[in-house]
């Protein structure tokens, strides 16, 4: 999944310890392997040559590097994915020989399996540690300056523009999503650091404030795309924003793409989200097009766009339905934040969020997709009706109960003297 956030605070301190460490240790040398282009061995020369005040920033620096790792990638999911983007157990592993083996002979001497996160954290001695942060600094900067990577960035960003521009021409996307040639130019497209706990779980990343995209190894040039789609503007929320963006991605993608290249909406990852989207679509009978909620999300302010998104859906479908359902929304999303991870909570209130819609829509619309919200006592009706075997929940049921009760109190004349 790709998030649209500011730097994580984990990425921003692996940032500054690693190039901070980097900076303050006698003299870093390395050697590339010609066949592989991967760096092979780190010689770390101590700190003979160092003031005794560079020796104390440096170890204080490496005191925290480990308290970092205890306290944010140990015993979390984040912790297996670091040993996987690493490949530690085989000899393709990106890691160079000299950590892998001081890895694994601690691994022996424990005569039992751990993460390499951990060993940093916990077993790792000084020189080892600074080795391991100079070799991040130097891998990324080879991966980051490769020409064949700056070639295809460099397509890609040309190809975006271009799909952009042909979805616009074609009415389908507003033309305030487009960007001038001096912004495409400022984004940096990059790979993220491996330790990346926000790349644990997303291909990609954008930062927005700074015009940063990040990416994980195996990033596809679509996964690129869909991100640099985040900084047309500040999006929406979360429940509709990765289904929105991967939707204008498509088009632009598929516009600078011959046909059989290709990518298709029902493979997405945030197809859920595209099909609330949909749902929505269908509410306000078409009004609420791509096209305009495009124009809506390249807003500044992330929280005046969902406003603007909600206020016009609801002023269409004649209903408070969306602001009724965005609202019972945050409320099952801090109630599953309580009991279970950011992830499942956010999936579980997707598919509330989902099974809210599907259920206006078979309340508000007819055969014909037509919205019926005039007749608000049939509406009642069609909610008393609901067989006990119904295929909604009680949770929809109550939602959209409170939507009915809504519109009605506000279609009452004010009888106030």
């Amino acid at each position: 999944m790709a998030e649209t956030s500011p730097l994580h605070p984990t990425q921003a301190m692996i940032d500054t310890l690693s190039k901070t460490l980097v900076d303050t240790t006698a003299p870093q040398r390395y050697l590339v392997e010609a066949e592989d282009q991967r760096v092979a061995r780190l010689l770390h020369e101590g700190f003979e040559d160092t003031t005794q005040a560079q020796k104390e920033h440096t170890q204080d620096n490496l005191n925290r590097s480990r308290e970092m790792i205890r306290d944010l990638l140990l015993g979390t999911p984040y912790e297996s994915y670091v040993d996987d983007a690493l490949n530690t157990q085989s000899k393709d592993s990106i890691l160079p020989p000299i950590l892998r083996d001081a890895y694994h002979r601690t691994e022996a001497s424990l005569e039992e399996a751990i993460s390499f996160p951990r060993w940093m954290a916990n077993y790792a001695t000084d020189d080892q540690l600074i080795n391991v942060w100079q070799w991040h600094d130097a891998y990324l900067r080879h991966r980051n300056d490769d020409p064949q990577f700056k070639e295809r960035l460099k397509d890609i960003k040309d190809g975006y523009q271009k799909g952009i521009e042909a979805a616009v021409a074609a009415g389908e996307l507003d033309p305030s999503v487009q960007m001038t040639p001096e912004r495409l130019d400022r984004i940096l497209i990059e790979y993220g650091s491996p330790f990346s706990p926000i790349l644990a779980q997303s291909n990609g990343y954008t930062n927005q404030k700074d015009d940063i995209v990040q990416i994980r190894e195996d990033a596809s040039d679509f996964v690129i795309y869909h991100e640099m789609t985040h900084l047309q503007g500040a999006g929406l929320w979360s429940m509709f924003e990765e289904g929105l963006a991967d939707s204008i991605a498509t088009l632009a993608y598929n516009h600078s793409h011959p046909t059989e290249e290709h990518v298709n909406p029902a493979d997405s990852i945030y197809r859920p989200q595209m099909q609330a989207l949909a749902s929505v679509q269908r509410l306000t009978e078409g009004r609420m097009s791509l096209r305009l909620a495009s124009a809506i999300r390249t807003g500044p302010d992330q929280t005046a766009n969902m406003i603007d998104f909600v206020e016009q859906a609801d002023q269409a479908i004649g209903l408070p339905a969306l602001l009724t359902t965005v609202v019972a929304a945050n409320k099952d999303m801090q109630h599953a934040l309580s009991t279970h991870s950011s992830d499942i909570a956010k999936r579980f209130t997707q598919q509330r969020l989902q099974e809210n819609l599907a259920l206006l829509e078979t309340l508000l619309l007819d055969d014909g997709g037509h919205n019926r919200r005039e007749d608000l006592h049939t509406l009642k009706e069609r909610i008393l009706a609901l067989d006990e075997d119904t295929t909604f929940s009680v949770n929809a049921i109550n939602n959209a109960s409170t939507i009915i009760i809504a519109a009605s109190q506000a279609s009452q004349p004010n009888t106030a003297s």
